[in-house]
């Protein structure tokens, strides 16, 4: 027995010896028991076996003694240890088993930093596949293999898009999972796309006998990194709801076309139907003027003609509007002086202000300035304004002064009346609007004098500009490209 014992201490001795110059951590089962190398005692922090069978905690979460490693290891060929302590990080080492006759090695070899990239690859793809299902669109991924294009991969939406378990669309035919009014398209453009290799987006319709349902469906082919082996992904996403919006705002559209082109075939008429017997009413009413001699009755005819005057100017701005709107109104443009075409108004607008009871001031250049305009627009814009401007002055004066500049004209209409707040100056554009509205109001028109002016201005490439003070009166400027209009 000593002598058994001594060869064993003998060969235990050398073993010891031999596995201790091993770099990687090692494992020896002899018949008479356990031998462990230094490195396997210092990556574990446990006391080195030097033959005797021992339990030897470890302190991972898995494996508790050498005695636990081998019998794993009996089991397979090889196993996986965590390896750490509470102020390190953990490590990995995986044990190989190999059986050199009679005796058992079982040789570790780190692998932490191959684990550390697995669990990366794990955590980047499981936060992906969370995204992948979390996506409100029906996404499928089919290998690139003409005819049948099997599903490698999908998200829940699709699953609940054609209401089946993963198990029973993994390897089908993705057209045989789609509607049928898709498959034909699908089919069609899953070719198109493996073959031409380019993205593709199509719209598609389904009829369920009830409702319509409207589709969008994007294609696009990826290489798998090896020549010739491609994927194809593929999303369908539900377009009914903002379909049926399109639809409505263009229904919407056409309807408020068709009640536009109605509206100006309506005032189209009425201008007929209206400015005849206007024609009619003013042309007799100017005879009689003529041939009254009684002041009452003369008195009379002229506000015949005054109230048919403002019937007429109320037509012709209504009529305007209308072609504006339904862009009918087409500027006809000719060069003029400036200067010359307002001081050629002078005399009108002075007749008018006067009537009134008000001052008016000019002040215009003698100079020549070249522009190119429509001077019906042009005209039709200044009157609206110099009519705004004796509309709502009670007393004061109403200016007409023009300024200029390498670009622009401007003729600016300057009154002392009620004055604009500052709340109401950024409306006082919009159709029908007037500063005092209503049973309340003090003021004859319609409210589109103002609106027609910018229309007209903005039509020549030109706009309108304010200033206001309330109680003290308002400044409206005209600025008109200089040249070219």
């Amino acid at each position: 027995m000593q002598a058994v014992k001594n060869s064993f201490e003998i060969r235990g001795h050398t073993l010891q010896h031999l596995v201790n110059e091993i770099t990687n951590p090692v494992i020896i089962t002899l018949a008479e028991g356990v031998i462990t190398n230094n490195t396997f005692a210092t990556t574990f922090s446990v006391p080195k076996n030097n033959g005797a069978s021992q339990e030897t905690n470890f302190p991972d979460l898995y494996i508790e003694s050498v005695d636990e490693v081998i019998a794993e290891l009996n089991s397979f060929t090889e196993v996986t240890l965590a390896v750490h302590s509470p102020a390190e990080p953990k490590r990995w080492i995986i044990f190989k088993k190999s059986n050199l006759g009679g005796i058992i090695l079982y040789s570790g070899f780190e692998i932490t930093p191959i684990q550390n990239e697995y669990d990366l690859l794990k955590n980047s793809e499981e936060r992906l596949s969370g995204f992948f299902n979390n996506l409100g669109e029906a996404i499928f991924v089919v290998e690139n293999q003409y005819p049948d294009y099997p599903v490698v991969s999908v998200n829940e939406a699709f699953l609940n898009y054609c209401k089946l378990l993963k198990a029973d669309v993994l390897g089908q035919n993705i057209c045989s999972l789609v509607f049928n009014d898709l498959r034909e398209q699908l089919f069609m453009y899953l070719f198109l796309v493996c073959s031409q290799d380019k993205p593709v987006c199509f719209d598609a319709v389904s009829h369920d006998g009830k409702t319509k349902k409207f589709f969008t469906v994007n294609l696009v082919s990826k290489s798998r990194g090896t020549p010739g082996e491609n994927i194809v992904i593929g999303s369908i996403s539900d377009t009914t709801e903002r379909k049926n919006t399109v639809l409505e705002l263009e229904e919407t559209r056409q309807k408020a076309e068709m009640f536009n082109n109605l509206k100006a075939s309506f005032l189209a008429n009425l201008s007929h139907e209206i400015r005849t017997p206007l024609n009619g009413i003013n042309g007799f009413a100017e005879m009689l003027h003529e041939e009254l001699h009684d002041e009452w009755y003369k008195k009379v005819v002229r506000r015949i003609l005054a109230s048919s005057g403002r019937l007429l100017s109320t037509l012709n701005a209504l009529i305007d509007l209308s072609r504006l709107e339904a862009e009918n109104l087409v500027p006809k443009k000719a060069r003029i002086n400036f200067m010359e075409f307002v001081q050629s108004l002078v005399p009108e607008y002075e007749a008018l202000v006067t009537a009134k009871g008000l001052a008016f001031v000019t002040e215009i250049p003698s100079s020549d300035l070249a522009i190119e305009t429509d001077t019906y627009l042009l005209k039709s814009i200044l009157d609206k304004i110099i009519d705004n401007a004796i509309k709502y002055t009670a007393s004061g004066s109403v200016a007409l002064s023009i300024s200029n500049d390498d670009k622009y004209v401007y003729a600016h209409v300057k009154d002392s009346g009620i004055g604009i707040a500052i709340k109401d100056q950024p409306v006082i554009f919009e159709e029908f609007w007037q500063v005092t509205a209503g049973m309340e109001r003090s003021h004859e028109g319609l409210g589109i004098g103002l609106t027609l002016a910018k229309k007209m201005l903005h039509l020549m490439k030109g706009e309108i500009l304010v200033s206001s003070t309330p109680g003290e009166g308002s400044t409206f400027t005209v600025k008109y490209p200089v040249g070219t209009g």
